[in-house]
Formats: structure tokens, sequence, C-alpha cells
């Protein structure tokens, strides 16, 4: 068997039944065909065209939300040295992912374009993910309602939320979050950074209000 380029002038030789082309910088035609011996011809040939790979997805992660957005059911994605498996959403939280990770271990999350019948499969986008650091020590409640001992490398969580806010200072107030008829909790943890995911966040309970007076005018 014998190959080539639909620019090459000479036909190179199959070292066997079957010949491996890599992918190529941009989109070309292969010609195969069975070489000729002694007693026939060369084949016919056999032509294929070869597409380049594409641009790797432009998905995107939050370390806030811990959320891989931007997916679609075009894309595949595997975890670590895993096999690729089907995207099946919008998007995927790597949260007990992270979780699972024990203390200074990481892993990656790998994003490409499936193939299709006119292109190979896409370049990869690749994500880092480093385990979680221990919960923030510094910080105490206060009796009224504030938090102290925070730093603006913190973010906080109210009780039924999803979203994490950032704090700005070393004192967080609470007083707005009390309600008038049950404990309220919050979380408080460090950012992540370049190196490690958000850590395991420390909880407090804000009590409910007392009961105010009953008297009439």
């Amino acid at each position: 068997m014998q190959y080539k380029t639909e620019n090459d002038t000479d036909w190179t030789n199959a070292s066997g039944d079957k010949v491996v082309l890599d992918i190529p910088d941009a989109a070309v035609t292969y010609y195969v065909r069975y070489s000729a011996t002694n007693q026939v011809f060369a084949s016919y040939n056999k032509s294929i065209k070869l597409y380049k790979s594409g641009s790797a997805p432009s998905c995107s992660y939050n370390s806030n939300t811990e959320l891989i957005s931007s997916l679609n059911s075009n894309m595949e994605m595997k975890i670590g040295n895993g096999q690729y498996q089907p995207v099946t959403d919008s998007t995927f939280s790597v949260s007990n992912l992270i979780d699972d990770l024990s203390a200074g271990a990481n892993t990656t999350i790998s994003v490409r374009y499936k193939e299709t019948t006119t292109s190979p499969v896409s370049l990869e986008k690749v994500f880092t993910f480093y385990a979680r650091g221990e919960k923030p020590t510094t910080v105490v409640y206060n009796a009224n309602n504030t938090l102290t001992g925070c730093s603006n490398l913190m973010q906080y969580k109210v009780e039924g939320s999803e979203n994490w806010l950032s704090i700005s200072g070393t004192t967080l107030n609470l007083q707005n979050y009390a309600q008038a008829d049950k404990n309220v909790k919050v979380y408080v943890r460090l950012k992540a950074t370049d190196t490690a995911a958000a850590s395991l966040a420390v909880e407090f309970t804000i009590p409910k209000m007392p009961t105010g007076p009953s008297g009439t005018l």
C-alpha cells in the first residue's frame, strides 16, 4: 500500500496494511492505493480528505459557583485520564469532584468538540482543580450579630442562598439577615486562588430576633 498528499509528487510505501495519518494544520486530501507488483499495475487511488482540528470550546469556569458553563451537546469531556463522555447539560458542577480531592492533590477536566463527518475532534480546553484548604480560623461571631477577624480573602453565604459574597473588611455586619421566626446560618470560607479551591466553610448561627413588646396603647 502507498499514500501521498495532493501536494506530493512521490508515493510513500506503508509499512503494513493500514496507514496512520496525523491531523493536519490545514485541510488536505490524501490518496491511497495498492502498490504495483511484478504481476499487476498499481490500483486505483482512494481519496481521503482530512480536516484540521477546530478551536477549543469557549466554555468557562467560575470559582465562586464551581460551575463550568457554556457547554452543549456537541461537546464531550473527561476527568483526569479517564475516557471522554458526552456532555448532557449546559453547566457542570465540580464541587463534589473538589470535595473528593485529598489535601495537596489536583485533577483536570478536559472539554472538546466531538468529531463530525467533516472534522476531527477539536483542540481541548483544560481546567485544573485543586483541593480545598482548611476552614478560616480567625473569624469570631459576636452577640451584636457581627463577625470579626474577617479579611478581603474571604467570602460568605447566607442559608438558602446559592451566592457567595465577598467580604471587604475585618468586620461583617449580619444584623440585616436576622429573622423574627427562626435562626439563620451563615457560612464563611477563604476564596479560591490560582493554586487552591475555595476552602471548607466555617458555620455560624444568627439567632432569631427576640420577641418585641406585646402591650397596647
